[in-house]
């Protein structure tokens, strides 16, 4: 099924408006809507494209919400244990002791990743879960 597109602050006018029925051709959407009050939205998936934020409403893009929110719980589990794993690697004295710097480093950026993903996974949880009310 095909629906609008909505583009948060995005104001159809040179190329974009020249270009709207080869977008609206691409992301296989009815209509580009601009929207002034974000919080109006209904759930949506959101992506930054040059400085303009793009709405995709999410009732267009999952079928199945049940089977959606096993899909990311599966995910955030996997992750938290990811997460858990480097954790542990850094809590040992003796690995901090004796790896090189740069290893201890990856291990460092990979744990706030794990944290990163867990809150991102979290609030696409709540944007589908939005969907069943």
């Amino acid at each position: 099924m095909r629906r609008p597109l909505v583009a948060g602050n995005w104001k159809m006018h040179g190329s974009r408006a020249e270009n709207a029925e080869l977008i609206k051709f691409l992301v296989n959407v009815t209509d580009i809507l601009p929207v002034d009050d974000e919080d109006r939205l209904p759930p949506t998936a959101m992506q930054p494209i040059d400085g303009h934020v793009v709405y995709a409403p999410l009732a267009s893009l999952i079928d199945d919400v049940e089977a959606e929110l096993v899909r990311l719980a599966k995910r955030k589990a996997k992750t938290a244990q990811d997460l858990a794993r480097s954790e542990a690697k850094l809590a040992n004295r003796s690995f901090v002791d004796h790896a090189p710097a740069e290893i201890v480093e990856k291990e460092r950026a990979r744990i706030a990743e794990f944290q990163r993903e867990i809150a991102q996974l979290e609030e696409q949880t709540r944007r589908v879960a939005a969907l069943q009310r």
